[in-house]
């Protein structure tokens, strides 16, 4: 890859963060309500309960299922976390968001291997991030991963290889 200069850097991540920034409210319009279309969802990593400014109890976790639940034909149907205690809480808030009961999974690599997942949005601990994105795309799913994406440039580099190679 050739060297990029700060200002293009700078350039093409304000281009890109605005482009995610609108992309929620532009989904909804590309999904059809044909029950063939809908998009199963697996959520790496339920974790993270801590309270906020205003007194609420939020987490990375939980704000994935509040944002899936806001868009038309998407259901979380799978759960991964390795703490098993987190399963019972998450599952019971899935369920009232979703109307289904997802299924449970302590290890990431169970959710690849399941066919009937389209999308795989992961809010594990940093550490995790580029390998479970790589390994996601090399079982042919589509990826949201929180940020940081990556540790250096060299995984990020990997990643966007990964993305490219396996579409």
């Amino acid at each position: 890859m050739e060297p990029i200069s700060r200002r293009e850097f700078i350039k093409g991540s304000t281009t890109l963060a605005g482009g995610v920034a609108v992309a929620p409210a532009f989904i909804p319009n590309l999904l059809s309500d044909s029950p063939g279309e809908r998009i199963n969802v697996a959520l790496i990593g339920i974790a993270g309960k801590r309270p906020s400014v205003r007194g609420i109890i939020s987490g990375r976790g939980i704000e994935h299922i509040n944002r899936y639940a806001a868009i038309p034909n998407v259901k979380i149907t799978t759960l991964c976390d390795t703490d098993e205690r987190l399963w019972p809480e998450k599952v019971k808030m899935t369920e009232d968001k979703f109307g289904i009961t997802p299924k449970t999974e302590w290890d990431f690599r169970k959710v690849l291997e399941d066919k009937s997942i389209d999308v795989v949005s992961i809010a594990t601990p940093d550490h995790w991030h580029a390998l479970m994105t790589i390994m996601a795309c090399q079982a042919g799913k589509d990826v949201y991963v929180e940020k940081p994406v990556c540790h250096n440039i060299y995984e990020g580099r990997k990643m966007v290889e990964a993305a490219r190679k396996y579409n």
